[in-house]
């Protein structure tokens, strides 16, 4: 689980060392040890509670000679991440092998329509390498243009089995859906929101990101600002998935119905692991700021929706039926 942070200039991104064989001496643990920690210190989130004593505690017992000494550090930096909070860890990038269906390993957008003129699409996570997640936006944005042309009342936007991963694919699926409002925040330790994501419908990707624009192509969507949208989560919607919820939080045409997220409404980065020619390539993915709404709450926890129900799929109809009785009024 992810929701990634890009191209952010109030955090400081900095360069990892590498080894080459100009260099007196291989780096030893300790080398790798201090920077990996100089990563953490400049741009985890809560830097006060850093505590380096303790996470040196996982990487002393490794010997230098050991033949398995990088699945022991692979290991204590996992653990050091972990110690930190639930959301940063240790990374190894996935490989795909070469005879695989890049669609078989990981869930597309389905939906179909409800009571006669109520879209409903379900959005899982979304993982993999760049061929799934163009799968993923194409088979999702289609899905739902088309859903929502068809005299459509309403839209049920379901996250419940929504995990994570690149928030950026899902933003692009839901984007007919957003305004152009500035609808997810990320606060620092003190909550100062410095930095904000909104979609650019001029340009057909999320503003403060060109990760759409580079990697996916461009969106050119026609908003359905008017239309209501009901969100549903649960206790399996995590990080990626938290951010499509925030990204509804406070539209006055929307309203969320289930139970609280899993609580992982804080945003990270991906940084390059330490001296990966020596010790193994990997991602040191560090929590970097914290999740916030459009009205500037600041979360960083479990989000509870509008309405608490363990039947969200009868209450959102409801709510959307209700809607239009009202706008006939």
């Amino acid at each position: 689980m992810g929701g990634f942070l890009l191209h952010v200039s109030n955090f400081d991104i900095i360069s990892m060392p590498c080894y080459d064989a100009s260099m007196t001496r291989a780096p030893t643990i300790r080398d790798y040890f201090n920077a990996l920690m100089d990563i953490v210190q400049k741009n985890y989130v809560f830097p006060d509670q850093i505590n380096l004593e303790k996470a040196w505690a996982y990487f002393n017992p490794i010997k230098e000679d050991d033949p398995d000494k990088i699945t022991q550090i692979r290991t204590a930096t996992q653990s050091t991440l972990q110690n930190l909070n639930r959301h940063s860890f240790f990374h190894l990038p996935y490989v795909p092998s070469g005879d695989e269906e890049t669609s078989s390993h990981f869930p597309l957008p389905a939906g179909n329509m409800r009571d006669g003129h109520v879209a409903y699409i379900s959005l899982p996570g979304c993982s993999g390498v760049l061929e799934d997640k163009k799968r993923y936006i194409t088979t999702g944005y289609t899905l739902l243009t088309q859903l929502i042309s068809q005299n459509t009342l309403g839209v049920i936007l379901d996250l419940r089995e929504n995990d994570g991963g690149d928030c950026h694919p899902m933003l692009a699926v839901v984007s007919p859906l957003l305004d152009a409002q500035n609808y997810v925040g990320w606060a620092s330790q003190d909550g100062v929101i410095g930095n904000t994501l909104s979609w650019d419908f001029e340009t057909g990707y999320a503003r403060n990101s060109d990760c759409l624009k580079q990697e996916y192509g461009q969106f050119n969507s026609n908003p359905n600002t008017s239309m209501p949208v009901a969100v549903l989560y649960g206790e399996n919607t995590a990080s990626s998935g938290e951010v499509i919820v925030l990204g509804f939080k406070g539209n006055k045409l929307s309203k969320s119905f289930g139970r609280e997220s899993a609580g992982y409404s804080t945003c990270n980065c991906s940084f390059p692991s330490p001296y990966p020619e020596v010790f193994g390539e990997g991602r040191i993915v560090l929590t970097v700021a914290i999740m916030a709404d459009r009205n500037g709450n600041i979360y960083g926890d479990k989000i509870t929706p509008d309405i608490v129900t363990d039947t969200p799929n009868i209450a959102a109809l409801e709510w959307i039926n209700e809607q239009r009785r009202l706008s006939l009024t």
